[in-house]
């Protein structure tokens, strides 16, 4: 079941691409569409200072799948909510340099691009520091073995915030800081629907503080997760910052575009 919505859900998000990129390329235009590439890309290098509370509450929560210790899974989320806390000022001072230093760095912008920069950039970074609490419903769905119900709320919310929202941002006008809007506002709705998709089909879902001892040991888990996920992240992504920082904004969109196409053509092969 999990691998037919996976499908179901990866096809509908190249299908929405497939109908929604051209149309903001042509809306906002190719620089802009390349600089709202590489500011992507540039929030995505801050997985190296979430904690990865997430991903450590998903395999934790898998390998206790036969167990009745309800306190102890519960005590794994709380964990997990502490770890994001921990985690938080480090990615708010981790933003800020990236608001404030990044586009200046990544590439020679005009004040009013640098300014759409900024501000994109500050909604992202807002959007990054939610998604580590959002997700945690999601991280129980899987770690029950339920990661199909969870796939069909997020396959909804491709539609609505990567079509319908995206588009509806272009559309009034607010360019590719409205596309940073819509992220937070589909991140947002899709806590909301799986916290109460979690809250219907897992029994014990819930939360419990945890002692010094097992948030230890969960912070532990959490960082061993983080330095891995850290290297891969320098290694596969930082194509985008590169080329932005010695061409420009529109040769990072023909790129982005031009892979786009190579990844489509290969998902359907």
């Amino acid at each position: 079941m999990s691998g037919i919505t996976s499908m179901a859900s990866f096809g509908t998000g190249i299908f929405v691409q497939f109908l929604v990129v051209p149309f903001i390329v042509s809306s906002v235009g190719s620089a802009y569409y390349g600089l709202w590439a590489i500011c992507q890309q540039l929030l995505g290098q801050m997985k190296a200072t979430e904690g990865r509370s997430v991903q450590a509450l998903k395999l934790t929560l898998a390998n206790k799948l036969g167990s009745d210790d309800v306190s102890a899974k519960r005590k794994d989320v709380g964990s997990a909510i502490q770890v994001w806390g921990l985690f938080s000022p480090l990615i708010i001072v981790v933003g800020l340099v990236f608001i404030w230093k990044g586009p200046s760095i990544l590439g020679d912008f005009d004040q009013e691009m640098l300014s759409v920069a900024r501000l994109t950039i500050a909604f992202l970074v807002l959007n990054r520091i939610l998604s580590g609490l959002v997700k945690l419903p999601r991280a129980i769905l899987i770690g029950e073995n339920l990661e199909y119900k969870a796939i069909r709320v997020e396959i909804v919310t491709i539609v609505m915030g990567n079509g319908v929202l995206m588009v509806l941002a272009i559309f009034l006008g607010f360019g590719i800081v409205g596309l940073a809007g819509a992220t937070i506002l589909t991140t947002l709705i899709t806590g909301f629907l799986l916290f109460f998709v979690g809250r219907r089909n897992v029994p014990w879902f819930g939360l419990e503080w945890s002692s010094s001892g097992h948030l230890r040991s969960f912070f532990k888990f959490s960082v061993w997760i983080l330095s891995w996920t850290a290297v891969n992240t320098l290694i596969r992504s930082t194509d985008l910052l590169i080329l932005g920082y010695v061409s420009s904004p529109e040769v990072v969109s023909v790129y982005v575009l031009t892979l786009f196409l190579m990844k489509d053509r290969k998902s359907v092969v």
